[in-house]
């Protein structure tokens, strides 16, 4: 009857720690990913956008109708602010 105990004990000891470990490889990678994010999230404006202008400087920005619609898809008609970028960018000829 004591081993019976005795094994029961163990088994319990073996789960407790085993749910503990699960939870703390669970609060580290929680914790790594937060770190990533914050890292990613500080760091979004060091690279230059790959546009060649913002919205509002594209030809295709804005027409008679309406001046904040993005013309150059024949598809779909976007609503575009003004400081979006647009990879389908072409910049308007400047007027020096």
């Amino acid at each position: 009857m004591d081993h019976l105990v005795y094994g029961i004990g163990v088994a319990t000891i073996f789960v407790v720690c085993g749910v503990l470990l699960v939870f703390l490889i669970d609060c580290l990678s929680y914790s790594i990913h937060e770190a990533t994010w914050a890292y990613k999230y500080k760091h979004r404006f060091d690279k230059p956008p790959v546009a060649a202008c913002y919205c509002i400087d594209c030809k295709f920005h804005g027409d008679d109708i309406d001046s904040t619609r993005c013309t150059n898809r024949l598809d779909v008609v976007l609503q575009t602010a003004d400081e979006w970028f647009c990879q389908a960018a072409e910049p308007k000829e400047r007027e020096d």
